[in-house]
């Protein structure tokens, strides 16, 4: 699948159980992680498949909880996004390092993914990189982030900065979840 092909329309947003979940989505404030001094390079000795499975059902109603267990064969650094039913476009996590071999579990730290409204396909998107890439914030980012793109034109960005890479120094997965009322 190329980067231009792999992202439609997600409305999953994010409950943190922390005091600040009962700001809304735009009014969150993200936690970054310093970046190390010197990036580490992944060597791409080894072919980089990545996993992206749902811990729940595919098919969810409105305030269902649903986690994700990412995978990579080869160490990275592992971006999530989320294109929404709404029009929205999310950044859950960016530039997180994994291990080869490793699973990470979405939500991190005691957060809540629920499906809200409006009903329709959510497609969440994996990234993974061997190094780390400019993204679309600064830094390691674990939490929830509004962008300022449309579907067409986080698609359009999204395959810009992976052009970047060589083919075997990054790869993208995607699944759709579908929310009922």
């Amino acid at each position: 699948m190329g980067p231009a092909t792999f992202l439609r329309s997600t409305v999953i947003t994010i409950a943190m159980l922390a005091a600040a979940s009962a700001s809304a989505a735009s009014d969150r404030d993200l936690t970054v992680s310093h970046r190390p001094a010197r990036p580490v390079h992944f060597a791409s000795s080894g072919p980089l498949n990545i996993s992206l499975v749902p811990t729940s059902a595919s098919v969810l109603r409105i305030g269902s909880e649903i986690g994700f267990t990412v995978g990579t064969t080869a160490g990275g650094y592992a971006s999530l996004y989320v294109l929404s039913a709404s029009g929205k476009v999310q950044l859950w996590m960016e530039n997180v390092p994994i291990q080869a071999g490793h699973t990470m579990a979405y939500p991190m730290r005691g957060g809540i993914v629920r499906a809200s409204p409006p009903a329709g396909d959510d497609q969440v998107l994996l990234v993974v990189t061997r190094t780390p890439f400019a993204g679309f914030s600064r830094g390691s980012v674990r939490s929830p982030l509004v962008l300022p793109y449309s579907h067409g034109s986080f698609r359009q960005a999204l395959a810009a900065k992976t052009a970047r890479f060589g083919s075997d120094d990054w790869a993208s997965t995607e699944l759709t979840i579908r929310i009922e009322d």
